[in-house]
């Protein structure tokens, strides 16, 4: 009898089967956790390079569609000698509001798009200002330039066609061209 009340006086005797310790428990939650920000920065990695990519191909769209109205009406379209946005966006401005969308410019390249391109790419500098777009500018009276201007996520980033320097966590682009 002594011994029957001596074991519940200790507490029933626990297998190291029925359950973990609270440190297994944290180590296990500590590695998932390293796990799972290795993979968050690896996916942000990709989602930017598949954005930029995004970008140029547009970019080469647009580039094909002036040398194609070139070729066709013996000048590039114009913008009145100010930046306008290339294509159509949904607000009706491109870059954070401060260029305006010109119809005409839209109108003038639409035989030679197949379709839209995807204008709502939105590019954040390190000061949390985002831009979206593409600016156009044809300088018809000085320089006889046709610019593209363009932004890619991330410092250091190929802008294809283009130029580019960073631009406080960001690469800003320019497309150029003389004629």
């Amino acid at each position: 009898m002594k011994r029957f009340i001596n074991k519940f006086k200790k507490g029933p005797a626990l297998s190291r089967a029925e359950g973990f310790t609270i440190i297994e428990l944290i180590v296990v939650i500590a590695i998932i956790a390293v796990l799972a920000g290795i993979v968050l920065v690896n996916v942000q990695g990709y989602v930017k390079k598949a954005q930029n990519a995004k970008v140029l191909a547009d970019l080469e769209s647009y580039v094909k569609a002036l040398e194609l109205a070139y070729a066709q009406n013996g000048s590039y379209p114009s913008s009145g000698n100010a930046e306008v946005c290339l294509g159509q966006y949904q607000s009706g401005a491109c870059w954070n509001g401060t260029v305006a969308v010109l119809n005409s410019l839209n109108s003038a390249l639409s035989p030679f798009l197949p379709g839209p391109p995807g204008n709502e790419n939105k590019v954040c500098n390190s000061f949390g200002n985002c831009f979206n777009g593409y600016k156009y500018l044809n300088d018809s009276l000085y320089s006889k330039i046709i610019r593209i201007t363009y932004l890619l996520a991330g410092t250091d980033q190929s802008c294809g066609v283009g130029s580019g320097s960073d631009w406080y966590g960001a690469t800003y682009c320019t497309y150029m061209k003389s004629y």
